[in-house]
């Protein structure tokens, strides 16, 4: 087992280093949009049945009993590239929990990823640290799950990013705009076809319903 984190995760420490400071992006029956209390209760990578390097995130938010946002990017492409955006995520959520690489370690464990038990490159090390999380719901007509929740940023337990700005109040002003974001499916695609699907947050599993990643 490699003894270097990124080298385990299948991360690219260049594509890391690079990655911009968390902000909120324009976004793409959940949990309302806001900002929650959280913390990280999974941190995985995994090769998904496609071929392609994913990172699974699982997200706990205390104030919501049975509520955890279960999320999946894609961080390397089938032909070995990285993706800057999924491997970015990893980025921010190692900054929001105020930890470096040298503070995490990598355990190869059994995990559960589309519904299916996979071999995963299990983050360990992030010690329940309290951050907050900027969760968005999605309404999608014609999706298979019509309601779901995305997370668009990731922030330490104070509300600021890696450079101490507060992102808090920029992204409730956004979403006091559109508190719902509504999408149409594409047809056939079944819906949740953005770069982060998410599942409900209502306590069913819906994560046969998710795309693995070209």
């Amino acid at each position: 087992m490699s003894t270097n984190p990124l080298e385990a995760l299948g991360l690219d420490a260049d594509v890391l280093n690079a990655a911009e400071a968390q902000d909120v992006r324009p976004a793409f029956k959940a949990l309302p949009s806001g900002v929650y209390d959280a913390k990280i209760k999974e941190l995985a990578t995994f090769t998904s049945s496609k071929g392609a390097g994913m990172l699974k995130i699982v997200v706990e938010i205390p104030s919501e009993k049975d509520s955890d946002l279960t999320l999946y990017q894609n961080i390397k492409k089938k032909d070995g590239s990285a993706n800057e955006i999924g491997q970015g995520t990893f980025k921010h959520i190692l900054d929001a929990c105020n930890k470096s690489t040298s503070d995490i370690a990598v355990k190869v464990e059994q995990i559960k990823a589309y519904a299916k038990n996979v071999d995963g490159n299990v983050v360990k090390g992030l010690d329940n640290s309290p951050i907050k999380v900027c969760v968005r719901q999605i309404f999608e007509e014609g999706a298979n799950y019509e309601e779901y929740n995305e997370v668009e940023a990731y922030l330490r337990a104070d509300g600021t990013n890696v450079k101490g700005e507060n992102l808090v109040d920029k992204y409730l002003e956004k979403i006091e705009k559109t508190p719902i974001l509504k999408r149409t499916a594409k047809a056939g695609s079944g819906g949740s076809s953005s770069t982060a699907a998410v599942v409900t947050a209502d306590g069913k599993s819906v994560d046969e319903m998710l795309w693995c990643y070209k």
